[in-house]
């Protein structure tokens, strides 16, 4: 990120100043997508898997421990790094067991940071029902 900053001083010689700032913004743990629409879905039908990365600076000294989906609708299972990825990601299931209507539910994500300890990360849906 670049950006100018204007100084204005007392010195009679330079009444203003423009330093221009550089900056580098590190993500301690970030989501991408910070959120997840599952979009409308028919009720009854198969059951849809979307992933969402975890990224981030903690993963330097910390990790995972545990992910915890708070709705019953929605199934979450943490994919570890591993050769070919080599970040977390969260698969999210919506399970077809969902009720016609708007789903909302969060997943927690817990790390062993206690400056994370807990994140949320929101889901939403619309199921509707089956058109013949």
């Amino acid at each position: 990120m670049h950006k100018p900053i204007t100084i204005v001083t007392n010195d009679p010689n330079n009444k203003a100043v423009v330093v221009y700032l550089k900056a580098e913004v590190k993500i301690q743990l970030g989501f991408d997508p910070l959120s997840l629409n599952l979009g409308r879905r028919e009720f009854g039908k198969v059951e849809v898997t979307e992933y969402i990365r975890v990224i981030g600076e903690i993963f330097q000294k910390h990790t995972i421990t545990r992910v915890i989906a708070r709705n019953s609708y929605i199934k979450v299972d943490l994919v570890r790094p591993d050769r070919e990825n080599h970040e977390y990601r969260l698969a999210v299931t919506l399970l077809k067991t969902a009720p016609i209507g708007n789903l909302y539910g969060s997943i927690e994500v817990w790390t062993d940071d206690p400056a994370h300890s807990k994140t949320l990360v929101h889901v939403q849906a619309q199921i509707i029902a089956a058109v013949p």
